[in-house]
C-alpha cells in the first residue's frame, strides 16, 4: 500500500497538468443598472456613459505596462466590448427619447 501511493500521487499530478495545460473559456459579464436613468436628459446619457466605460474595465481588466501581449489583449478586448455596448446604448436612447429610426448594424 504504501508503493501505491507514491505512484498514485504522481499519476494525480501528471493528469491534472493536462488539464491546467488546456485553455479555458472565459466570459465575464456585468450587470449595468439603467433603470433609475433617464436617457431623454444629457446628464442620463453621461451617467449610462460613465457605468458602461467602468462595466468595461470590470469586465476585460486592466494589464501591466510591462506585459505587452497582455496590455495588447486587453486593449482589444475594451475596444470590442465598447464597441458593443456602445450600440446597445445608443438604441436605448433612441427609444427613449421617442426616435422612429433605430438602426442596428452587425457584422
Amino acid at each position: 500500500m504504501i508503493r501505491l501511493f507514491p505512484a498514485t500521487l504522481l499519476l494525480a499530478f501528471f493528469g491534472s497538468t493536462q488539464a491546467l495545460a488546456e485553455p479555458i473559456p472565459v466570459t465575464n459579464r456585468v450587470v449595468v443598472t439603467t433603470a433609475d436613468l433617464d436617457f431623454t436628459a444629457s446628464s442620463g446619457q453621461q451617467r449610462l456613459e460613465r457605468r458602461l466605460a467602468i462595466a468595461v474595465i470590470e469586465v476585460c481588466g486592466e494589464a501591466s505596462s510591462v506585459d505587452l501581449v497582455g496590455s495588447n489583449a486587453v486593449r482589444r478586448c475594451h475596444h470590442e466590448t465598447r464597441a458593443q455596448v456602445s450600440a446597445y446604448a445608443r438604441r436605448a436612447i433612441a427609444l427613449a427619447q421617442g426616435s422612429s429610426t433605430v438602426a442596428l448594424a452587425a457584422r
